[in-house]
């Protein structure tokens, strides 16, 4: 055995990666999602990281001996973080925003003589420049993370475990195809490959207490629930802003999804879900097997008729495309299956910035789910991407104003209206047409988002006036929707040109992508 956990290969005359402990029992293992660099972090009421349990709970389930703990920068600072590392193994959850304080502490981790894995969203985009420009990072793991981490815990040789990515003198390796950039292609897998998820009651408490502190109500104290993982609208044309990587859409199983459910309402207490997986819309096909779930209103359908006893007061905040919300029966089926609150992603409300974002939707299907909305009683969170490409003065206009139509005839049931400007994140299709004007992006993996925004606004937009001052309008937008329910944070200062908010931190929604 060399150093450094490598051995040399007599058959290819290389070294090979191998963890420099094969499946010792006494081995900790650290799960750790920072709190974010840019912006303050939000409780968002009380989730958990979901894909940080999947992979606590896959490891404790398969490889029971190990000790495995799950460090979370929503209940302990930077620094306590810092302080408390000291497993043998340490993975790193990095979305943009929480990176910068991920590289910190994964200096600090190595530095201790821990192995640094890398992953999560944001990882699974740069994973080659992370190895590139990060010496301190071991390996990084891109897609689902579950099995990955398993095989690394158990002495594999890292560049033969599917969805780790690691150096190779000059380049990397993996066993992973490549996508059409040359890049290696992350692999998802079935839903019902999940472990059943339990969350350590110490962490949903201090979840809670630091929730409440930022005035979350306890009856908005939510916990994370996943009916499915996918779009049925990602494809070769995803939506532009997209970065969701897995597909196709499939579905867990209605009675291993309210089982998981009814576990946490006995083990916690708390009986309002967020469902993480993105929106439950449907591909709208036939289902190809008597076991196979085609389409989000059949499967909320079959959920609703497999809802138990114990489940019958439990609520559901789920995402909606608004052309689904307007499907005949979707309303119904959604309010069977306990779905109090609609997460909507209207976007915009101009034909010509749909469009361009290659939403799938046009304005008709932003007013249709409006009525529904109104006439079901459902409570709403709306969200608006503003800076569309090519946005001008009057499809800006043309989303303000549906903005506030949506408060005037939804009232108090319009919970949050929020407005966001386009980011074009590392992964997804617009971050390639910026990196077109800024070739420097492909090569980095440490990027500002108030750098990109500005970026992408200056690239892409066609506002009226000084291109200076394009910014200035998108944040006031951005502001006079947000009041619209009372939301006073600021997301954006006018003086830096970036974001402070935590508007786009969600830490739960990427689970495919969360190692």
């Amino acid at each position: 055995m060399a150093e450094n956990g490598r051995r040399d290969c007599s058959k290819c005359g290389r070294m090979k990666q191998t963890t420099s402990r094969r499946h010792d029992p006494s081995m900790k293992v650290q799960l750790v999602h920072p709190q974010p660099h840019y912006g303050q972090p939000r409780n968002g009421g009380a989730v958990p990281h979901l894909g940080l349990w999947v992979l606590a709970s896959h490891i404790r389930q398969q490889l029971p001996q190990l000790h495995v703990e799950v460090l979370d920068g929503r209940t302990t600072s930077q620094d306590d973080l810092a302080r408390r590392l000291d497993a043998d193994v340490v993975g790193f959850s990095a979305t943009l925003y929480n990176y910068p304080h991920c590289l910190e502490l994964a200096q600090e981790a190595k530095g201790r003589g821990a192995r640094v894995i890398m992953g999560g969203i944001h990882a699974t985009a740069v994973c080659v420049n992370i190895l590139r420009n990060r010496p301190h990072v071991d390996a990084v793991v891109i897609g689902d993370g579950e099995r990955a981490l398993e095989r690394l815990l158990q002495g594999s040789e890292l560049e033969t475990i599917e969805n780790v990515v690691v150096r190779s003198g000059d380049g990397w390796e993996s066993p992973n195809a490549t996508d059409r950039s040359g890049l290696p292609k992350p692999v998802f897998y079935s839903p019902s490959d999940l472990p059943r998820v339990e969350f350590d009651r110490e962490h949903v408490q201090a979840l809670v207490a630091a929730a409440m502190k930022q005035g979350v109500l306890p009856e908005d104290v939510m916990l994370p629930s996943l009916s499915h993982k996918g779009c049925s609208y990602r494809g070769a044309r995803r939506c532009y802003f997209c970065s969701i990587r897995s597909a196709p859409l499939s579905f867990v199983r209605p009675a291993a999804f309210w089982d998981q459910v009814c576990l946490h309402v006995r083990q916690h207490g708390i009986r309002r879900f967020h469902d993480v997986g993105d929106s439950i819309g449907g591909s709208r096909r036939a289902p190809r097997s008597a076991d196979d779930i085609g389409d989000g209103l059949i499967w909320l359908r079959a959920a609703a008729a497999a809802r138990p006893d114990e489940a019958q007061n439990v609520e559901l905040l789920m995402y909606v495309r608004p052309d689904d919300l307007a499907r005949p029966g979707y309303a119904d089926a959604l309010d069977a299956v306990g779905a109090r609150t609609l997460y909507v992603g209207f976007e915009s409300n101009s034909a010509q910035s749909l469009a361009a974002f290659r939403k799938g939707t046009i304005p008709e299907d932003n007013e249709r789910a409006l009525e529904t909305l109104d006439k079901c009683g459902f409570q709403l969170y709306a969200t608006f991407i503003l800076g569309a490409p090519g946005e001008t003065d009057q499809s800006l206009d043309e989303t303000r104003k549906f903005a506030h139509r949506v408060r005037r005839i939804l009232g108090d049931r319009a919970k949050m209206l929020g407005a966001n400007i386009m980011i074009a994140y590392p992964g997804v299709p617009a971050f390639a047409e910026l990196a077109k004007a800024r070739p420097d992006l492909l090569t980095a993996d440490l990027l500002d988002p108030n750098d990109l925004t500005r970026a992408w606004v200056e690239h892409a937009c066609n506002l009226s006036g000084p291109r200076s001052r394009w910014w200035d309008k998108l944040v006031d937008a951005c502001e006079e929707i947000g009041s619209l329910t009372g939301d006073t944070v600021k997301l954006y200062d006018h003086a830096s040109a970036g974001a402070t908010g935590a508007a786009a931190t969600d830490p739960v929604r990427a689970v495919g992508d969360a190692l």
